[in-house]
């Protein structure tokens, strides 16, 4: 059975008011369409179904690594081409083996809130854990996650399948269990509590066609930005709770893929960022005008 939902867009992106409040979802430039956007054919992809291949057996994602036999119910996941129109998966490294933390994309139905005095939430062995109670609609969400430092390393990708011409539109994010436990607290490879020390995490996304990032008439690369925490001058952005984010500048242009990576004020020059670069997202929008 294919979930995708499968309905017409008219006019515009419906007008949406964010209010910025202690500990609420909030964004920055995350603005819903607003002109040239025309009739839309929109399809939703709620990563579930059929099509979809689960991390596990824990919330660690012991399946997304090379030295993964198949077991209690779970096979080795690489990659994700059984949906219908996109496709995503594990990146390589330069060897060509296939581990999670080359970075990419995976699905998962694990959930995680803060819990009082336990510190294993925030950690590896919960890489693909929501910081929520659930997906934001059926069971399964995806896991984005991927950074580049002088070591190597990938950014996560989702690839439209070739030759369909679609656009990609929006999606739901909520911050990842461990990105959040480590942005509250600190962690040994931190810079301590984001919260404390007044810090920000931004998820970013840009968009690829014939091998080349979208640029503008100036040669700008074309991207939109989501703020997944931002504690700068007393404020208190933490998303917490499955939140639209628009690709407001991306969605304009037909891709053959988009990029997601994570820009932040914990990071340095040899490692790159010290925040675990993790999010989860949810009914991923794409379609075309009519």
């Amino acid at each position: 059975m294919n979930m995708r939902k499968h309905f017409t867009f008219l006019s515009k992106f419906f007008a949406a008011t964010l209010f910025l409040a202690a500990f609420t979802a909030c964004t920055s430039d995350n603005e819903p369409c607003d002109e040239g956007c025309g009739e839309k054919v929109i399809f939703t992809e709620t990563f579930d179904g059929a099509e979809a291949i689960l991390s596990g057996p824990t919330a660690a994602g012991e399946n997304l690594n090379e030295d993964f036999t198949d077991k209690e119910g779970f096979v080795r996941f690489k990659e994700n081409k059984n949906h219908k129109d996109i496709w995503y998966g594990i990146n390589a490294d330069a060897e060509g083996l296939v581990n999670a933390w080359n970075g990419g994309v995976w699905l998962s139905n694990y959930h995680t809130f803060d819990v009082e005095g336990n510190t294993d939430w925030y950690s590896f062995t919960n890489q693909s854990s929501v910081y929520n109670a659930k997906a934001a609609s059926g069971k399964n969400f995806a896991v984005i996650y991927g950074m580049k430092n002088k070591f190597g390393g990938d950014y996560a990708k989702i690839y439209m399948k070739e030759g369909l011409g679609y656009h990609f539109l929006s999606m739901k994010v909520c911050n990842s269990a461990y990105t959040a436990g480590v942005a509250l607290y600190g962690n040994d490879f931190s810079d301590g509590s984001m919260k404390e020390k007044g810090g920000y995490l931004y998820l970013l996304v840009k968009g690829y066609k014939d091998g080349k990032v979208l640029t503008d008439t100036n040669g700008k690369e074309i991207i939109d930005r989501f703020t997944l925490m931002d504690f700068r001058n007393k404020k208190e952005i933490f998303v917490k709770d499955w939140t639209d984010f628009f690709l407001t500048n991306v969605h304009k242009h037909e891709v053959d893929y988009i990029e997601f990576s994570m820009e932040g004020s914990d990071s340095q020059t040899t490692l790159g960022l010290n925040t675990p670069a993790y999010a989860c997202i949810d009914d991923l929008q794409y379609g075309y005008k009519k």
